[in-house]
């Protein structure tokens, strides 16, 4: 029963992100009246359809819930009409008829939206939370459910690292917070690394710190073997908390991009809408969340919404972000590039793209198999 909440949990919470991100180009199209022919939440074939009469607007909830559309008239090309004397002029409700700064609008407000829900998000597990923890170490785990001052068993006590440490830097990332040093540490905490803390008011770098590592589905990750220290919250701090929560979730993102770029992360190591419900599900209903259940969804909705958002403005054909740089290359030609050529660019890219969802699904099922 716990497995099929958390799967219905998992589904509800990507179907919002879905419903935000397309709501987003939706609005924007209406606004900047754009002809929006469908708007779609899922994918595949329509479990339930309904035309305005007003608008004319095709609204559907299709079968798979991974991912949706809102499909504008003249997206790829562009779109004529006949005027008064019979000659063809563009349509005045095509996407490609309005001005650039609109179309980027249109563009840029599906991750708009995921990244400023994700952003809300965060207020709101911040305003839920009594306090938060600093990056300054208060104790280090004995390994036995309890933690102590010093302990001669921790890599990070043994290399160095003592109570009273504020940890600054990782490597040469700068440390922000605590969601920061985790993320920091589980990328590049896999191999020894310099860290850099204050102690005492001095600036102190402990060399070649090698921090526990674990391992899941095959992908290393690093961890750290002490807690920090504990501060209350005022309303500054919580708006300053939800601020650099959310930087921390960035750079965590975009380094996690890096090392898949890189080689680091393997194709294992990415998840898609299989394995993103997989790991809401398992997640939510773990006995070790109990208690602090909402916690724990408020938290990967915000991370996986931001990063839902970031992921759309790569600059890749099909995407958000792809579509963005024809946009920006004709402001800066001054014309439009051939909308046969862009329209041909982005349905490789689409092509490209549902293969790579596909390899990606296959995988997620595999791990979930095996």
């Amino acid at each position: 029963m716990n497995v099929v909440i958390g799967v219905l949990i998992a589904v509800f919470l990507f179907g919002i992100m879905i419903f935000l991100h397309e709501f987003g180009h939706y609005l924007t199209a209406r606004l900047c009246k754009v002809k929006v022919e469908e708007f779609a939440v899922g994918m595949g074939p329509a479990i339930f359809s309904h035309r305005s009469k007003k608008s004319g607007i095709l609204y559907s909830l299709r079968l798979l819930p991974i991912g949706g559309f809102t499909k504008m008239l003249g997206e790829d090309e562009a779109v004529s009409i006949n005027d008064e004397n019979g000659q063809p002029v563009p349509d005045p409700g095509a996407l490609t008829s309005k001005k650039p700064w609109q179309r980027l609008i249109v563009l840029f407000a599906g991750s708009f939206m995921n990244v400023f829900t994700g952003i809300i998000a965060i207020f709101v597990l911040v305003c839920m939370q009594p306090g938060f923890r600093n990056t300054t170490v208060y104790a280090f785990d004995g390994g036995d459910g309890k933690y102590y001052l010093e302990n001669k068993y921790s890599p990070t006590f043994q290399a160095g690292i003592r109570v009273g440490d504020r940890i600054l830097k990782i490597g040469s990332h700068a440390i922000i917070d605590l969601l920061d040093l985790l993320n920091t540490v589980a990328l590049d905490g896999t191999e020894p690394v310099d860290v850099t803390v204050e102690r005492e008011g001095k600036e102190i770098v402990i060399q070649g710190v090698q921090f526990p590592i674990a391992e899941s589905e095959g992908v290393k990750m690093g961890s750290v073997d002490f807690v920090t220290d504990w501060e209350d919250y005022s309303f500054a701090d919580r708006l300053s908390q939800t601020g650099t929560r959310t930087v921390s979730t960035v750079k965590s993102i975009y380094n996690s991009l890096i090392k898949l770029i890189t080689g680091k992360f393997g194709v294992n190591a990415v998840s898609g809408p299989v394995g993103t419900v997989k790991t809401i599900g398992q997640t939510v209903t773990s006995d070790e969340n109990e208690g602090y259940r909402l916690e724990t969804v408020l938290y990967l909705f915000s991370f996986i919404s931001i990063n839902l958002g970031i992921m759309n403005l790569l600059p890749l054909p099909a995407l958000d972000g792809g579509r963005i740089i024809f946009v920006l290359i004709e402001i800066v030609i001054r014309r439009p590039v051939n909308r046969k050529y862009e329209g041909v660019i982005h349905f490789v890219g689409m092509v490209l793209l549902l293969l790579l969802m596909a390899v990606i699904t296959i995988s997620d099922v595999m791990k979930i198999i095996q």
